[in-house]
């Protein structure tokens, strides 16, 4: 048995490949993006929220939730990523790393959100805020 990485231990032969261990080493991709050595960043957590959805009035309730909560965080900036900017910003950000395969091939759309969180708040800090949210 070969190890899948440091935190998954080895692979199970009668697993044979599936999008659950791509899914969990674009994880593991996602928190190996910074190179060993590099320079502890700034601990200050930016004044940041990040939002996504497949588009922003996707919800009729979305206009009236996002004012609300922007009100409710005054001084924060909001960075909203619609599909398109979620994938271009994954592909950008993470070239050459194993979490552009699987947030391109993610079984089901929720994958794909729960990568670009991860994703996006690791590269850009912050703050994220469910659409819905308040």
């Amino acid at each position: 048995m070969q190890p899948v990485c440091k935190w998954l231990g080895p692979t199970s032969p009668a697993l044979g490949p599936s999008l659950d261990i791509a899914f969990a080493l674009a994880l593991v991709a996602v928190a190996d993006a910074v190179p060993a050595g590099a320079p502890a960043p700034n601990r200050r957590i930016p004044t940041r929220l990040i939002q996504s959805a497949a588009a922003e009035d996707q919800e009729p309730a979305w206009p009236a939730a996002t004012a609300k909560t922007m009100a409710l965080n005054a001084g924060f900036d909001r960075l909203f990523f619609d599909d398109a900017a979620a994938l271009e910003f994954v592909r950008a950000e993470y070239a050459g790393t194993p979490l552009v395969a699987a947030y391109e091939n993610a079984a089901r759309p929720v994958m794909r959100a729960d990568l670009f969180r991860l994703a996006a708040v690791a590269k850009l800090g912050g703050f994220w805020m469910d659409m819905d949210m308040v």
